[in-house]
């Protein structure tokens, strides 16, 4: 079955990331971190210019490692935090149901 928004899309995306690290002991490290992302989309629907458009959303996400090593030559590593995801732009531009 054919798409029925069927769009011509240009998606680009950009990530900046900073952080710093600790060596608090031989044994731990940590690293906080936050990360800056940026999407831009151009999506020209052929089947209804209405959900046709240009969108773009940026969001900052915050990052936590830690590594323990408290055994001889094994480490745990933990991390948390959030990112964005983005791989189909037509929903942000869809304003009528095909």
């Amino acid at each position: 079955m054919p798409s029925t928004s069927a769009p011509a899309e240009l998606t680009t995306g950009a990530g900046w990331p900073l952080s710093a690290a600790t060596p608090a002991t031989d044994w731990l490290r940590t690293t906080i971190g936050w990360r800056g992302d940026y999407y831009a989309a151009n999506v020209d629907s052929l089947y209804n210019a209405a959900n046709s458009g240009r969108v773009d959303a940026s969001l900052g996400s915050p990052k936590f490692r830690m590594v323990l090593g408290p055994f001889n030559k094994t480490e745990f590593f933990v991390g948390a935090g959030y990112g964005m995801h983005s791989n189909d732009a037509r929903g942000a531009t869809t304003v009528e149901d095909p």
